[in-house]
């Protein structure tokens, strides 16, 4: 059951296209830059912490893309980042795909996977993390539960935890 839920939301995730309508009346050069643009794409810096029992900060790269609408604003990002707890010596490579839909402006909603490879000194786990939460644009709160897929050699990492991560655009594509 477990499995068929994970399934669904990765192709819930992976087919949406957001909840916006983009103008696209007019057609701009890639070189002109406009501040009212309501669909941009770009490169940038992930940055987080995620607190259970134990904290990991993280960092890394990831695509974004954003539209804002009429009807509401639309973001997705898909990273690649390094989790770190740094007190046990802990570190995860972590790739996520996230997906941030705002249908008013009272309801920011935030639904995303992660895919986590925990290693220590003669240790590896792996797990698959859901999410669920607030998010909008490129900041989002979530509850997140870790489903271990791998070995149990790692004790140090949460089941539960708390998620606060932010998307910085380095790179307008």
């Amino acid at each position: 059951m477990k499995l068929q839920i994970i399934v669904f939301l990765l192709i819930s995730l992976a087919s949406s296209t957001g909840f916006s309508q983009a103008d696209t009346s007019e057609i701009k050069s890639h070189d002109e830059w406009n501040p009212f643009d309501r669909s941009k794409t770009s490169l940038g810096i992930i940055t987080g912490w995620h607190q259970g029992i134990y904290g990991f900060g993280e960092i890394g790269i990831g695509y974004a893309s954003s539209v804002w609408g009429n009807h509401g604003n639309s973001f997705g990002a898909i990273s690649l980042s390094l989790e770190l707890e740094p007190w046990k010596k802990v570190y995860g490579y972590n790739i996520s795909l996230w997906k941030s839909i705002t249908l008013t402006p009272y309801i920011p909603f935030c639904l995303g996977i992660n895919s986590v490879y925990y290693q220590k000194v003669y240790a590896h786990d792996w797990t698959l993390r859901p999410m669920i939460g607030l998010g909008f644009a490129n900041i989002h709160l979530v509850y997140s539960y870790d489903i271990r897929l791998g070995n149990r050699d790692i004790m140090e990492r949460n089941t539960h935890m708390f998620s606060l991560r932010y998307f910085i655009p380095t790179i307008k594509m």
